[in-house]
């Protein structure tokens, strides 16, 4: 959270000046911090605990990763975004998180 609230809450702020390019700028920045970050912590902790992780996907999220990643082909390669766009995105999102709690 003290990686991820700074850059969201900028990013917010952006989005809601209509600034777009500096709002997605922001978000990718914050979510590139918190995987390069998150990611050797955990495996840092399991190599000292001897723990086994495992980075892999059950087959359900790997069709969200999917369709995540052909929407966001689609979003971004056009240059130009719109709200039916985003909200896919949301639906793609609540939809991993729905089956996360499953």
């Amino acid at each position: 959270m003290i990686i991820l609230a700074p850059e969201a809450v900028g990013a917010i702020k952006a989005a809601v000046t209509n600034q777009l390019q500096r709002a997605m700028n922001l978000f990718f920045g914050s979510v590139l911090a918190t995987i390069a970050l998150t990611v050797p912590a955990v495996l840092l902790i399991s190599g000292v605990m001897n723990e086994p992780i495992q980075l892999g996907l059950a087959p359900a999220e790997m069709v969200l990763l999917g369709a995540t990643l052909l929407m966001t082909s689609v979003s971004f390669s056009s240059g130009r975004t719109n709200s039916l766009n985003g909200a896919t995105h949301l639906i793609l999102f609540f939809a991993y998180i729905i089956l996360m709690f499953d």
